[in-house]
């Protein structure tokens, strides 16, 4: 999945903008947990991505586990 978090100058970027990077390559698939995450981050400043991104990405290794 395409993901702006620390890969690139992006992640220095406000979350509107890092949102709008997310859709201007449209040759790579859109990361929509980093997209929801970053929605989040607009309306709460003080929201964590990179910890957010890492707790959801626990939850779907271990429900993938259960399968």
């Amino acid at each position: 999945m395409a993901s702006s978090r620390g890969n690139d100058d992006t992640s220095k970027l406000e979350p509107r903008a890092q949102f709008a990077a997310l859709f201007a390559d449209d040759s790579q698939a859109i990361d929509l947990i980093e997209a929801a995450l970053l929605i989040a981050a607009e309306h709460h400043p003080e929201f964590d991505l990179a910890d957010c991104h890492r707790q959801i990405e626990k939850l779907a290794t271990e429900a993938r586990e259960q399968l």
